[in-house]
C-alpha cells in the first residue's frame, strides 16, 4: 500500500501540471507553468506546482482493504507589471486572479475528477481549499513595478484499493 500512496501523490501534481499546461497552452501562452520552483531566468508571470501531502483513511473493510485519500498540492502564483505602481499591482492581481480562477473552475467544474489526463487516474473531485496573497514592489533595469503572489492549496479525495 506505501507504494500506492506515493503514487497517486505523484500522479495528482502530474495531472495538475498537465491540466495548466493545457489549459494555457493557446489561451495564454505566455503564462509559464513549472513543474517546482522557477529556476534564474524569472518571467513575469508564471505558476509553480509544488509538494504534496496526502492523509489517508480506511473506507470500507471488504477484502479489498480499499482507503480514502486527501490529497494537498501546493501551487503558487507570480505576476509581475511594471510603471506606475498605483496601475501595476491591481494589473498583476487582476491577471493572477484571473489565471486563478480558469483553473480553479477547470477542476473544481469542468474536469473535476481530472479524467482523461493521465491514463487510469481518477480523483472523485477538486477544489480550492485555500489561498493567500502577498505583494511587493519590484525594480528591473531601473523600472519600478509590483509583484502580486499567492500561495494555493488544491484538494482532492481520491479511493486506493489493493
Amino acid at each position: 500500500m506505501p507504494a500506492q500512496l506515493a503514487i497517486a501523490t505523484h500522479q495528482y501534481k502530474l495531472a495538475m501540471f498537465t491540466a495548466a499546461k493545457e489549459l494555457w497552452a493557446t489561451s495564454n501562452p505566455e503564462f509559464l507553468v513549472c513543474w517546482g520552483r522557477v529556476g534564474t531566468n524569472v518571467p513575469d508571470q508564471y505558476v509553480e506546482f509544488h509538494g504534496v501531502d496526502n492523509v489517508d483513511t480506511f473506507a470500507t473493510m471488504d477484502t479489498k482493504r480499499t482507503a480514502e485519500e486527501t490529497l494537498n498540492l501546493e501551487v503558487t502564483w507570480w505576476v509581475t507589471r511594471f510603471g506606475d505602481p498605483e496601475f501595476a499591482g491591481p494589473a498583476a492581481e487582476e491577471y493572477m486572479y484571473a489565471r486563478m480562477a480558469e483553473f480553479e473552475r477547470y477542476v473544481r467544474v469542468t474536469n473535476t475528477t481530472l479524467a482523461g489526463i493521465l491514463d487510469g487516474f481518477n480523483v472523485r473531485h477538486t477544489r480550492l481549499t485555500r489561498q493567500a496573497t502577498d505583494d511587493a514592489q519590484v525594480e528591473r533595469d531601473s523600472v519600478q513595478g509590483r509583484l502580486a503572489a499567492a500561495i494555493t492549496i488544491f484538494e482532492a479525495k481520491t479511493r486506493l484499493t489493493s
